[in-house]
């Protein structure tokens, strides 16, 4: 089936109130995008106001899929995107939540050096970027490993430290059995079509990022402060640019500080980062140039104080939002 003919079946859905668009493509490689230009172009033709959502791959898939280079593909691809109508979304996933024989539980030690790349991107390209997250357990190896609340959360407060518009679980309906995917492994909602315990897990922490998702959308991402040690950091710029109303940030561990800024306000993503099931609970202190006000979100809770200094306390996982006023 030509990429036309594929359009045309779905063309009958355009005029519908809920049709946003469509995934035009998972994972290409590089050798795809030739595809992916025609593809672009049907798209226009065809659905002019609606999305042609693509997603690419993370940095381990295979070095003959990117090219040159993982940072050169991506940036090829943002090319194509720009000529696409609709809302233009970098996406990418990548599935850091490790279970190996010889380790244990782990995170991916290349998953924050694939965000910094695509994060990136999108800023120097002025497009939003988009995440998928691991949210349930497949394969018979690596990836076999059920999220907790704080794998989940660790996941979404990561991505929006370093800027990201948007996150898509994998999975939310339960695929069939396959090679991929066994009896056991089930998404948010399993093959009977009722929640899981994952999907209360993700209906909670998505009902904490939307407590503080009205403010932190006015703001535009700047830079990501890394805080501390941590496997794989040793590969990630570690910028050291002013914050306005910030005047040091530190803390007792492997943590992330993610800024924004709106005008005269400055907001902060910050979160526990580590494997979940070995670390502790971490100590983030914010010392400001004066005191001012300062709204903190964590955990659902709002609370508001005039302070030149804050106190933060996060669980293994753990994340909060801040703004300085």
């Amino acid at each position: 089936m030509t990429p036309r003919e594929s359009a045309e079946i779905i063309a009958p859905f355009r005029s519908h109130p809920s049709f946003r668009g469509y995934i035009a493509f998972d994972e290409p490689s590089r050798g795809d995008f030739s595809v992916l230009r025609k593809i672009s172009r049907i798209h226009s033709d065809i659905f002019p106001r609606q999305n042609c959502f693509v997603n690419l791959l993370p940095t381990y898939g295979s070095e003959e899929s990117f090219g040159d280079s993982y940072r050169g593909y991506v940036e090829e691809y943002v090319t194509i995107l720009k000529n696409t109508c609709g809302e233009k979304w970098l996406s990418f996933d990548f599935y850091p939540l490790l279970d190996s024989s010889e380790c244990g539980y782990l995170i991916a030690e290349t998953w924050l050096e694939n965000i910094e790349i695509v994060a990136e991107t999108a800023k120097r390209n002025g497009v939003p970027f988009n995440a998928f997250i691991q949210a349930m357990p497949y394969s018979a190896r690596l990836h076999n490993r059920i999220p907790s609340y704080a794998d989940l959360s660790l996941q979404v407060y990561t991505y929006l430290a370093y800027g990201a518009r948007g996150v898509t679980y994998f999975c939310y309906g339960t695929p069939p059995v396959d090679s991929e995917f066994s009896e056991e492994q089930e998404a948010l909602i399993d093959r009977s079509g009722a929640p899981t315990e994952l999907y209360a897990k993700v209906k909670k922490l998505n009902a904490e990022i939307f407590g503080f998702l009205p403010g932190l959308s006015e703001m535009q991402y700047d830079f990501t402060w890394i805080l501390g040690e941590y496997k794989g950091f040793e590969k990630l710029s570690r910028v050291s640019p002013r914050a306005r109303g910030i005047e040091r940030v530190t803390a007792d561990g492997a943590c992330l500080c993610g800024v924004y800024e709106k005008e005269k306000v400055t907001g902060m993503i910050l979160v526990n980062y580590g494997e979940t099931t070995l670390e502790s609970e971490k100590t983030v202190k914010i010392r400001l140039d004066a005191p001012r006000n300062v709204i903190c979100m964590q955990a659902g809770v709002r609370s508001e104080t005039y302070t030149a200094m804050l106190e933060l306390r996060l669980n293994a996982g753990e994340g909060c939002f801040i703004q300085v006023n």
